[in-house]
């Protein structure tokens, strides 16, 4: 099973860096007034809880994509995800999603990608699995909308038909 590789576009770079660089100043700043004798809980709580941030946000991003003989997986550190191919009504290219009422209802928008939950007044519900912005596939299920961002997204999508159309041939 081949895995479909998801690079961070410039913009998740950067706020990636940002926040992890603003992350440690905040630590190292904090630290950097402690004295021997204080209270280690206004200290320990902020070490511990900025780099869980991280750890939590890194966990969920999307690294990469592959088609299994269920569905689409979507691969995380944390649990990887599954479109099943039999809920999948279509499939279409984007070249970015309107900014215009773009409301982040569960979702990051840039630490190590950009997924969770969005809506907008177009489409509605979304779940986005993105590393970049730009070139996306649209998985219309029954229920939802599912926005991909493979770097090599002609083959991806090439892929994903062969697998509907032999997957509409058996039922």
């Amino acid at each position: 099973m081949r895995k479909y590789r998801a690079s961070l576009d410039t913009s998740a770079k950067i706020i990636t860096i940002s926040i992890v660089v603003l992350f440690a100043v905040i630590v190292a700043g904090i630290w950097a007034d402690y004295k021997t004798g204080d209270a280690l809980g206004p200290y320990l709580y902020p070490t511990c809880f900025l780099p869980a941030i991280l750890v939590a946000a890194y966990s969920f991003a999307p690294s990469g994509y592959s088609l299994g003989d269920k569905g689409i997986a979507i691969h995380r550190v944390w649990e990887n995800g599954l479109i099943p191919y039999d809920v999948i009504e279509s499939v279409s290219r984007i070249d970015k999603v309107a900014s215009k009422g773009l409301i982040r209802t569960m979702g990051n928008g840039g630490l190590f990608g950009y997924y969770g939950y969005f809506s907008n007044r177009e489409w509605g519900a979304m779940t986005w699995y993105l590393t970049r912005r730009r070139n996306l596939l649209v998985i219309k299920t029954n229920t939802s909308r599912f926005l991909l961002s493979p770097d090599d997204l002609e083959d991806f999508e090439a892929a994903l038909q062969l697998r509907l159309n032999r997957n509409e041939l058996s039922v």
